[in-house]
């Protein structure tokens, strides 16, 4: 393309059979010209000039245009794919006819095509890109839906499924406790078909019950969705159906509906902090409150105990009192016994008493004494026994003739038997006398 073609941003159409037809395909169908090679650039430590400036400026607003003209062929584009069985019938209409009045009609188009401008005016641009926009709007909420009900299909089944592994696991279970473990043998330890039979026979009738309860279940619901459905269909057919005014009332009172909303949360905020801080107070009063409690309980425990330790107190005192009383009584008693002359003294007691103990230990002595002169006599008697058995032919060895022997009691200064010296007490008169022994 020249250097002035370019300058001046002529586009032309191209010649297309489709062009020649509609003037929508024309305007879809146009051919942007693209500048030819760019001449050698001038080094670049040379200035630019003016008209270099100028031209480049000119070239980015031209890639610009073409942008935006590119953009707008395939909204174009969109629109002529999703309309194009509107302009086959249309053509039909037109071959349908007689070739006359295709002719003439021909004629008529003809100075009109030839006078009219093949580009879109602004409006119908307009109208082109909100229907596109509407189209697209609505191809987006059907694969929202789509989506929607796909994803709440997809957790439907997610949680079939978990509800059948936790139902198989359960079988799982009950079938190893009753059949496996529970159906063997004890002699032959193998299973009984009785119990696998049975078991399965359970295991279906439950089954069924199921599906008759799920069957009746979803014709309760077919009859709740078909009384919902006439229902919807009846206030349409009232024409209780909402329209675009009234849209816009509810996105008004949405809008104020959600201004209330935000002042209530504010106010709940507040109120929850005003909450939070009274739990706060509120629970450190209960921990003092219970601090108190505890405390209280050991005080009243200890005035009970304060109390027994006084009763106990009384009593002791009372009975204290009584034995100081009796006491006093029985001092008073013996001091009268005392100041009484007739009485014996508690010095003559305790003088008696002495002497007896010094009497008894005495008494003690001499009996282990007799003990003892009692034993040597008794040997001394054995021995003599012996010796008068030893010289009893001898009838005139000491004046008795009848064989008998007579012990003398020695007398003091005389031998003694088997070492034995007794003690012979004296009188002061020299007379000798022995203890009474008890």
């Amino acid at each position: 393309m020249p250097t002035a073609d370019l300058l001046s941003g002529d586009v032309r159409p191209s010649s297309s059979s489709s062009s020649s037809r509609h003037p929508f395909r024309s305007s879809s169908s146009l051919s942007l010209s693209r500048p030819s090679a760019s001449p050698s650039r001038p080094h670049s430590s040379l200035p630019r000039t003016d008209e270099q400036m100028a031209i480049a400026q000119q070239f980015a607003e031209i890639m610009q245009q073409n942008e935006m003209l590119a953009k707008e062929n395939r909204l174009f584009d969109s629109f002529l794919q999703r309309h194009a069985h509107m302009l086959d019938d249309l053509d039909v209409s037109l071959l349908s006819g007689s070739p006359a009045s295709a002719t003439a009609s021909a004629s008529r188009r003809q100075p009109s095509r030839a006078m009219q401008d093949p580009t879109l005016t602004d409006l119908e641009k307009h109208s082109l890109s909100v229907d596109e926009l509407e189209y697209r709007g609505a191809q987006l909420k059907a694969l929202e839906t789509k989506s929607r009900d796909d994803l709440t299909l997809l957790h439907s089944i997610t949680a079939g499924i978990q509800q059948r592994i936790v139902d198989l696991r359960k079988e799982t279970y009950e079938f190893q406790r009753d059949v496996v473990v529970g159906g063997c043998n004890a002699r032959s330890g193998q299973l009984m078909a009785e119990k696998v039979v049975r078991y399965f026979e359970q295991s279906i009738a439950e089954k069924a019950d199921l599906a008759d309860k799920l069957r009746l279940k979803n014709k309760t619901m077919k009859a709740a969705r078909a009384k919902m459905e006439a229902q919807v269909k009846q206030k349409e057919e009232q024409g209780d159906s909402l329209h675009s005014i009234d849209f816009h009332q509810l996105q008004i009172k949405n809008s104020q509906f959600n201004q209330k909303i935000k002042e209530r949360n504010d106010e709940l905020l507040k109120l929850k902090l005003t909450t939070g801080r009274t739990v706060a107070i509120l629970n450190s009063l209960k921990k003092s409150l219970s601090d108190c409690l505890i405390a209280s309980k050991r005080i009243r425990r200890d005035i009970k105990e304060k109390y027994a330790a006084r009763e106990r107190m009384k009593d002791e005192l009372s009975r204290v009192s009584v034995e100081l009383r009796d006491e006093r009584v029985r001092n008073r008693q013996y001091k009268i016994q005392q100041s009484n002359p007739d009485m014996p003294q508690v010095m003559d007691y305790v003088l008696q008493k002495s002497e007896m103990y010094e009497l008894e230990a005495a008494i003690r002595n001499w009996q282990r004494k007799v003990e003892i002169m009692e034993m040597a006599a008794k040997r001394a008697r054995r021995v003599l026994d012996k010796q008068g058995q030893g010289g009893g032919g001898n009838s005139n060895g000491n004046g008795h003739g009848n064989g008998s022997s007579t012990i003398q009691r020695p007398i003091s200064g005389g031998p003694t038997f088997a070492g034995y010296q007794p003690s012979t007490p004296t009188s002061p008169n020299n007379q000798t006398h022995f203890p009474r022994i008890r």
